[in-house]
């Protein structure tokens, strides 16, 4: 899960976002939300998220990445 995360941190910085911006973090096995006794549920787990930050704390907005 951290290389996937980094692969989208890459991807951010390969157009243009600065890199001290950026957050990579793995949660592995941590924050399943399926199963992963099946194809299907390892599958739904393979995912980003992105966060983005507002300058005002209050404001935090989470975009799921869906292939």
């Amino acid at each position: 899960s951290t290389a996937r995360a980094s692969s989208v941190v890459r991807l951010f910085i390969e157009n243009g976002v600065e890199a001290y911006r950026l957050t990579a973090v793995g949660y592995g096995e941590n924050r399943p939300i399926e199963s992963n006794d099946t194809p299907e549920g390892r599958k739904r787990n393979r995912r980003v998220s992105v966060m983005i930050l507002s300058a005002d704390p209050d404001k935090v907005t989470e975009i799921p990445i869906v292939e």
